[in-house]
């Protein structure tokens, strides 16, 4: 395995910018989604609505949401290209890892295995990363992030709703049910964006403190 340690500013610059472009499109879509509840409880009252107000909405919805998609693929490959150099670190920093660098991208993508082997993976990078790892009276802090399952509790929380959505989307609903998915989906992009925000926290957490336990490797094998 390779032995070099490279720093994860770059990739993590990088990350930040794809995960913020996510976070601003997935705030416009939540008042874009407001707005259509709005306008299908006009409907469901009874109330008039031109065709122009139809169209428009489902255009603006149709345009923000491809946006999300586009927005949602790049920041994923972002942030796994940040999760995989982080792993290939850990051997450079003298972590001997349970998993392989390539678990960092497969595990996400493997039905079942993915509730929980990416956590798992994660919570490795965490550990292996601290510069504290070693000392006994840091070690419960080193090993884990309270940050760590509210993280993942909240991912798995926003992807549940989110396939139930997109299942939603071969019935007829009514508008009442149209009403109700739209809430649902408003709920799942403000879990998300935690979910987001937390994933940004840890990433520069991670990044620095390998950084840091760089440091303190190259000072102990460097001669006075």
């Amino acid at each position: 395995m390779e032995l070099e340690y490279k720093p994860l500013k770059g990739r993590a610059a990088w990350a930040t910018l794809l995960l913020a472009t996510l976070g601003v499109i997935s705030i416009a879509f939540i008042i874009s989604t407001i707005a259509e509840i709005n306008l299908l409880r006009q409907i469901e009252s009874g109330q008039f609505i031109t065709e122009a107000q139809a169209t428009a909405n489902d255009t603006r919805q149709a345009a923000i949401g491809g946006l999300y998609l586009a927005a949602y693929i790049a920041a994923v490959v972002g942030f796994l290209a940040w999760m995989y150099r982080a792993h290939k670190n850990l051997d450079a920093l003298g972590y001997d890892s349970r998993f392989y660098p390539r678990d960092t991208i497969i595990w996400w993508f493997i039905p079942i295995a993915n509730l929980f082997r990416p956590y798992q993976v994660m919570k490795e990078i965490w550990k292996g990363s601290h510069p504290d790892l070693g000392h006994a009276s840091l070690e419960l802090y080193a090993s884990s992030s309270p940050l760590l399952p509210v993280w993942w509790a909240l991912w798995i929380v926003s992807s549940f709703i989110g396939n139930r959505l997109f299942f939603a989307l071969f019935s007829q609903p009514t508008v009442s049910d149209l009403i109700r998915n739209d809430i649902l989906s408003i709920v799942a992009d403000s879990i998300s964006l935690t979910a987001l925000g937390l994933a940004l926290i840890l990433m520069w957490r991670i990044t620095r403190n390998q950084v840091r336990k760089a440091a303190i490797k190259t000072e102990t094998v460097t001669p006075a």
